[in-house]
């Protein structure tokens, strides 16, 4: 690795330890006090009802039930009165963020 590469990836490093740094002491500095919600009664019921919509259900224990490697084949027409286009490929479903999201990646074959 060069030196200007090296220097500019400790400058990188640093930049981003500073951001965070910076995040924690000013998100530390906003918090209410201790006892207190901070929130009226609406804004509370507000985020009860964000964190209700936002927990994993039915319909994400469905997607779950996909996770692992997968292999498929698609077929497309690009135009209707065409031979379709055929292709074959690899997917790899997992779940992320407590069950609260699926990520699929594909690889063509």
């Amino acid at each position: 690795m060069s030196v200007s590469r090296r220097l500019s990836a400790r400058v990188a490093a640093w930049s981003i330890l500073a951001v965070f740094v910076s995040l924690a002491t000013t998100s530390a500095q906003e918090k209410p006090p201790v006892g207190t919600t901070g929130m009226s009664a609406e804004e509370k019921a507000m985020m009860d009802a964000m964190v209700k919509a936002a927990t994993p259900g039915a319909n994400h224990e469905m997607l779950g039930s996909l996770t692992g490697e997968w292999t498929f084949k698609n077929k497309m027409w690009m135009n209707p009165s065409a031979a379709p286009m055929e292709s074959t490929g690899t997917a790899s479903y997992s779940m992320l963020l407590g069950a609260g999201t699926c990520r699929v990646a594909t690889r063509a074959t």
